[in-house]
């Protein structure tokens, strides 16, 4: 008897249709974000860049509603972020921003 890959025990015998992740979302990066510009404009909206937790707090955004990030690099790299609401989203996080809301849910609950 074969043992179950962590994929197969996942998805048990859900009917599956693959596609590229480009195929089904627009992928991009955020804008260039330092400590400095940072410690210069405090604000509410959280920073999100290269970790898990926000780099800090600043008076403006340019994301909102686009909550699925990537970290492209530094210590954190590989991680998935999810912030809802308004946020900065730095140059070293990807936006993975669903296409069509009504054939892909973002928010399925997964139980092992």
């Amino acid at each position: 008897m074969s043992e179950l890959s962590s994929l197969e025990r996942l998805l048990g015998d859900a009917e599956i249709q693959w596609l590229a992740l480009g195929d089904i979302a627009v992928i991009k990066t955020g804008s260039s974000v330092s400590k400095q510009l940072i410690l210069e404009n405090p604000g509410e909206y959280p920073v999100i860049n290269s970790g898990r937790e926000p780099l800090g707090f600043i008076d403006k955004w340019n994301a909102h509603n686009d909550p699925i990030g990537v970290t492209s690099r530094g210590a954190g790299v590989g991680s998935i972020t999810w912030q809802a609401g308004k946020y900065f989203r730095g140059n070293l996080n990807y936006s993975v921003t669903i296409k069509d809301y009504e054939k892909i849910n973002n928010r399925v609950k997964v139980s092992y």
